[in-house]
């Protein structure tokens, strides 16, 4: 089995990318909803609006400034691909029963299927986890549609995600980080609080 792919790697494929990783969609609903506590509490001080009105505001604030992730990354990655040399953007694909390579004008490289950490399909794109924090991004549009259905059944197949050991801090992380939420909540609630 042997498949083939070419395409030019765009801003809003590596955006894709980004979206798709769980890590980064935790992140972005963390920072949101810290945002959203921190104008709840900005805007319900002693002066401030009503509680329902101050709740409506900062939940508003808060889903505004997590709608705007997918520009803010796609920014991102506009900045980072402009560094390159158009050649380096323009990418092939092979697949075989062994691993997989991709090259461009000045570079080439192969993987083994083993080697993989991970990978992750988003609609437009698969994300090969070469490494704990690298991905490899493949375009779909690389691919005939009978060949995405073959790159996922091979993936399925070949890959095994690898498992972290579990430490304290990753199993109540959740649970620490709002701890700390609701923690400065009270530290913001007596800083603007009259006395």
């Amino acid at each position: 089995m042997e498949l083939h792919g070419q395409a030019t790697l765009t801003a809003d494929d590596v955006a894709d990318a980004q979206m798709a990783m769980p890590a980064v969609v935790k992140a972005h609903r963390f920072l949101a909803l810290i945002l959203a506590a921190l104008a709840l509490q900005l805007l319900s001080g002693p002066a401030g609006l009503p509680t329902l009105l101050a709740l409506s505001c900062a939940l508003a604030i808060g889903l505004g400034l997590y709608s705007l992730r997918r520009h803010l990354l796609r920014t991102g990655a506009r900045k980072t691909l402009a560094m390159k040399q158009q050649g380096e953007l323009d990418l092939r694909y092979r697949f075989t029963d062994a691993g997989y390579e991709t090259s461009s004008s000045n570079r080439t490289g192969a993987v083994a299927w083993e080697s993989l950490h991970g990978w992750i399909e988003g609609p437009n794109i698969f994300a090969l986890q070469t490494s704990q924090q690298a991905y490899e991004v493949i375009p779909k549009r690389a691919l005939a549609p009978e060949a995405v259905t073959a790159l996922r059944t091979i993936l399925q197949q070949r890959v095994r995600p690898r498992t972290e050991p579990v430490t304290l801090f990753a199993r109540y992380r959740w649970l620490i980080l709002w701890a700390i939420l609701i923690l400065l909540f009270f530290v913001f609630r007596s800083m603007f609080s009259k006395p």
